[in-house]
């Protein structure tokens, strides 16, 4: 007797969010080295040596560097040399991903992994020059910013739903 193994199946994406290949071809393997990355490329000033990726800072993006964080904007603009213009683009892409694709009220820890991971294979399929950043950590982190703001609202807007029907 013998099993065969299928994929769970999740939910389709959005349209203009759809993502087709291998999630792998827009990954670099240990074992391969990198292409080198243009100077020019989307802003970003300085190239990665091959097979290294860019580690992402101590701490959480967005908290106060004295809590334990790190100012996302000025790490990506003021140290890593993006343009203010390509942040800004992929700020706004990943919100439409986060509200295409994800549950907005539900923090990053509760969203689908899978989809986290598609999300990212988009944003590096768009802009390639994110590929060299150690786990996708700017891609993640505008969606840990974006889903705690939204699911901060979502809680805020329950608890002023049920405040109200509690006086009713």
């Amino acid at each position: 007797m013998s099993f065969v193994m299928v994929p769970p199946s999740t939910p389709p994406l959005a349209q203009d969010l759809e993502f087709s290949g291998d999630l792998q071809s827009h990954r670099q393997r240990a074992d391969q080295p990198e292409a080198p990355e243009s100077d020019d490329d989307h802003g970003l000033g300085a190239s990665v040596g091959q097979g290294i990726k860019i580690p992402k800072p101590l701490g959480e993006p967005g908290r106060h560097p004295e809590r334990g964080g790190f100012p996302l904007k000025e790490q990506l603009v003021s140290i890593e040399r993006w343009e203010e213009k390509t942040y800004e683009e992929i700020q706004a892409a990943v919100r439409k991903a986060v509200l295409a694709s994800l549950n907005p009220s539900l923090s990053f820890k509760f969203q689908d992994k899978h989809r986290i991971d598609l999300i990212c294979a988009k944003m590096i399929k768009k802009w390639s020059f994110l590929d060299q950043y150690e786990d996708n950590w700017p891609i993640k982190s505008i969606l840990k910013i974006v889903l705690k703001y939204t699911s901060e609202r979502a809680r805020k807007d329950n608890k002023e739903a049920a405040d109200e029907l509690e006086a009713d």
